[in-house]
């Protein structure tokens, strides 16, 4: 018994970390007048590959953080943009550029993006990129324990 309640204090302590350090990253704010990076009307196939790539390797991790902090989280979207450097890695710039969400919501979007490690961007991309950086936005949404409604399970015959 005792030491299950030692693991569960350093668990709970773990979390509290992990806040502590999410907060930390995210104290810098975002002047009004930043103008966010404006996807291409059409994008290529490459484009869209290379988006679905990182989109992979990101929704992992942030539906780790969400477990981690779901009595945390409230109902809502915060979606962010960053740019990606060809050669991969961390993001840059990273920005929260609306939050229907909770503070709490921000941050675990934060921590998801400040993880992800993105694969080097395609060179038929990289020629294409106006700043040397590959931009992305993205969204991350909470929603009620109950929505969406589960998928129908099929019936056995």
């Amino acid at each position: 018994m005792r030491d299950k309640i030692q693991s569960s204090a350093i668990t709970f302590l773990g979390h509290i970390v992990l806040l502590i350090a999410l907060f930390a990253s995210s104290c810098r704010t975002v002047s009004p007048r930043v103008e966010t990076p404006q996807k291409p009307a059409k994008s290529s196939p490459a484009t869209e590959r290379y988006e679905k790539i990182v989109e992979d390797r990101l929704g992992p991790i942030w539906y780790r953080l969400v477990k981690i902090n779901e009595d945390s989280l409230g109902l809502g979207t915060v979606t962010v943009t960053f740019a990606i450097p060809p050669a991969g890695g961390r993001v840059h710039d990273l920005k929260v550029t609306s939050n229907t969400g909770g503070r709490m919501d921000e941050l675990v979007a934060r921590g998801a993006c400040l993880q992800l490690r993105a694969p080097p961007v395609p060179p038929e991309i990289a020629a294409q990129m106006p700043d040397g950086y590959f931009h992305m936005e993205e969204s991350f949404s909470v929603f009620d324990k109950a929505y969406p409604p589960p998928s129908p399970t099929p019936k056995k015959k």
